[in-house]
């Protein structure tokens, strides 16, 4: 899979973008599980972190272990979780890069 295939898939299935009627099919998804998927990257990483931040997902769980989360894209993903009020419960970030640069880039 590719980032935009990941991406794409994920805004059609959870806002319904791009989707016959634009009925999302994904709403109530609870867990995301993307652990190892090594094609995700920036733009699925940009895309969680925009559907956290305006509401529009609804998962408590999501792993992202294993996947080299950019640098630049911290900032973003800190963001989306902060905004979810309390929505994501569990958050799994083994082996994404997360300190590497310094403790700040880990910071929410």
């Amino acid at each position: 899979l590719t980032d935009a295939g990941v991406a794409s898939f994920l805004e059609a299935a959870i806002t319904g973008r791009g989707c016959p009627m634009e009925l999302p099919c994904l709403y109530n998804l609870k867990v995301l599980n993307l652990a190892g998927c090594t094609g995700v990257g920036r733009q699925t990483i940009g895309l969680l972190s925009d559907l956290l931040s305006d509401g529009l997902a609804n998962i408590e769980g999501l792993d992202l272990s294993g996947i080299e989360i950019p640098f630049p894209a911290w900032g973003r993903l800190t963001k989306g979780i902060r905004e979810s009020n309390g929505r994501l419960r569990s958050l799994k970030l083994a082996g994404t890069g997360c300190g590497r640069q310094d403790q700040t880039s880990c910071q929410m």
